[in-house]
C-alpha cells in the first residue's frame, strides 16, 4: 500500500510539474464574442515547445504565452505575448499570422523569431520569408507591407513610431530611420498637397513632421526631392516654394 500510495503521489507531482512548463488553457476572445481559443503559456524558467493544431511549433521563452482560435485549419491567427520562435507549415490557403499589438507577421513558408515588449517589437527571420504589416495607418507602412529576407532584424520603437531593420553582414540602419524598399516611395511630386509629400517624406526619413495649420496642409507643391541627401533639405525646398519656415527640435521638424 505504501509503495503504491508513494508511486501514486509521485506520478501527481511529475504532471504538475509538466503542466508547468507549457499550459493548454481554454478561453473566450474578447474580441469576438463566443468564440473559443487555446493558450499555451510557459510557466516554466526554461525555454518550452508547443506544437499547433498544423503542426507549426513554438518555441516560447519563460513567462510567455501564444493564443489561437479553435477553429485554427480556417483561422491561423496567433496571438502572442513575450517571445518565442515559430517554425511554421506553409498553407497558401490559410497562411500563418502572428499579432503582436498592432504589428501583424505573415509567415511565407519560413521560421522566425518574435519578442514584444511594452517599449518595442523585434522580429528575427531565420528561415524562408514573412511579410510584417501594421494593423493602424501607420506612415512606416503607408505605401507597402515589409517583405523580410532571412538573417534580417526588424525592430519597431512603439514609443517613437519607428523602425530598422539590420541585413545579414551590415550593421544595424540607424533607429530613426524607416526600411525602404528601392521605388517604394516616390518623391517626383506633380501637385500634390502638403499633406501627403509631409507623410511620404516621413515615411522615407523616418522623422516626425509637425505643423500646426490646416492651411498649411491645403498647399500644393510640385517638385523632385529624389536627390536630397536628407529631409532637412527637402523640407527648405518645399517652404521656400510655399514661403514657409521651419525649425527641428529635437527629432521632429515643426513647420509654420
Amino acid at each position: 500500500v505504501l509503495i503504491i500510495g508513494g508511486g501514486l503521489i509521485f506520478l501527481r507531482s511529475y504532471r504538475q510539474n509538466q503542466a508547468a512548463d507549457v499550459v493548454v488553457q481554454t478561453a473566450a476572445d474578447k474580441s469576438v464574442p463566443q468564440v473559443l481559443m487555446d493558450t499555451l503559456f510557459n510557466r516554466g524558467t526554461a525555454l518550452a515547445s508547443r506544437a499547433f493544431p498544423d503542426v507549426s511549433e513554438v518555441v516560447l521563452e519563460p513567462g510567455s504565452y501564444a493564443a489561437y482560435r479553435r477553429d485554427f485549419a480556417h483561422d491561423k491567427k496567433v496571438y502572442l505575448n513575450g517571445a518565442g520562435t515559430f517554425t511554421v507549415k506553409r498553407d497558401a490557403v490559410h497562411p500563418f499570422t502572428v499579432l503582436v499589438g498592432e504589428l501583424q507577421v505573415t509567415d511565407l513558408g519560413t521560421v522566425f523569431y518574435i519578442h514584444d515588449r511594452p517599449d518595442y517589437v523585434k522580429v528575427k527571420l531565420l528561415k524562408g520569408k514573412v511579410q510584417l504589416h501594421s494593423l493602424k495607418e501607420h506612415p512606416a507602412f503607408m505605401h507597402t507591407d515589409i517583405t523580410m529576407k532571412p538573417g534580417e532584424l526588424f525592430r519597431m520603437d512603439k514609443l517613437n513610431e519607428t523602425f530598422a531593420v539590420a541585413r545579414p553582414g551590415n550593421t544595424v540602419l540607424p533607429s530613426k530611420a524607416r526600411y525602404v524598399s528601392p521605388g517604394v516611395y516616390n518623391l517626383n511630386f506633380q501637385n500634390a498637397s502638403l499633406a501627403d509629400v509631409f507623410r511620404t517624406l516621413e515615411g522615407r526619413y523616418g522623422r516626425k513632421i509637425i505643423y500646426l495649420s490646416k492651411e498649411i496642409e491645403g498647399k500644393i507643391f510640385t517638385g523632385d526631392l529624389t536627390k536630397q541627401t536628407n529631409i532637412e533639405n527637402a523640407v527648405k525646398l518645399i517652404c521656400i516654394s510655399n514661403n514657409l519656415h521651419f525649425e527641428v527640435k529635437q527629432n521632429a521638424i515643426i513647420i509654420n
